[in-house]
């Protein structure tokens, strides 16, 4: 009976030699971390494991096994050879992921103008144009940091306008205004995950009246929330715009008439 036991002790103690651990963390590609994520034996699916709220992991694994299989809903798996390593830290990519990404979106905001009506640099004498945008806009995103975005915007607003000169009489017409934007975005995580960020970026714009054939150069400022879930993320943003007419012979709101503009708005992006 003495000798049994000591075959049995013997057994298990070459078959818990015969393990190895693994650990390490799981992340999603562009940030975020992945908790729930299953970590498991090539050729031994039965061996697995899950990734923490914090992205990490250990699995305990035979030593015939050379490779993991990492896995998450939404992402693409990958497989990882292990060699001689006891910490592997992975990132996923979501299966439909794109690099350059699009997105659609719509905002509403207010703006005005300020046309100097003696085609001088004297503010006694203006006429204000307050505008209520309706503007849908489209996006295109290109994360090349974990910090840092590069967006383009594409936006047309159709404006709902109060003409207020001098002598106070209102008129109200309809506006067509095109933008073009090029910014830059800095997020800031505001969770572990990084599925929730906070960001802010500004750029160059460009805009045209068509209904007025005028064109202004300025730059816009904006500030938001985003919110990312696996591949498709929405964005909830406050821009403002600041232009200037003045900015070349031809840039002008009225033939000799030079003009300022500042603008508001609220929106929402779908990214995919």
């Amino acid at each position: 009976m003495r000798y049994t036991l000591i075959i049995v002790a013997l057994f298990f103690g070459l078959y818990t030699s015969a393990q190895k651990s693994v650990s390490g963390r799981v992340t999603k590609r562009g940030g975020g971390i992945l908790a729930g994520a299953k970590i498991s034996a090539k050729d031994a699916p039965s061996i697995f494991t899950l990734s923490n709220e914090h992205g990490q992991y250990k699995i305990d694994i035979p030593e015939e096994v050379s490779n993991l299989i990492f896995s998450y809903s939404g992402m693409a798996d990958k497989t990882v050879k292990i060699k001689d390593f006891t910490n592997i830290n992975v990132k996923l990519t979501p299966a439909q992921y794109k690099k350059f990404r699009y997105g659609f979106g719509m905002s509403l905001g207010t703006s005005r103008f300020l046309v100097f009506t003696d085609g001088v640099n004297n503010t006694s004498d203006t006429t204000k144009i307050i505008l209520t945008p309706i503007s849908l806009h489209a996006d295109f995103f290109y994360r090349f940091h974990k910090n840092f975005e590069l967006q383009t915007v594409f936006e047309d607003g159709l404006n709902f306008v109060k003409l207020i000169d001098t002598s106070a009489v209102t008129n109200n017409t309809i506006l067509n205004r095109f933008t073009f934007s090029l910014l830059i975005n800095y997020h800031i995580k505001l969770d572990r995950t990084g599925n929730h960020s906070f960001f802010a970026g500004f750029g160059p714009q460009y805009q045209h009246l068509s209904s007025l054939n005028t064109n202004a150069v300025g730059v816009r400022f904006q500030t938001g929330v985003n919110i990312n879930n696996y591949g498709k993320t929405t964005k909830l943003f406050l821009a403002v715009d600041v232009s200037n007419g003045k900015f070349g012979s031809k840039n002008i709101y009225v033939p000799g008439l030079p003009y300022k503009y500042l603008s508001s708005r609220l929106g929402v992006t779908f990214i995919f």
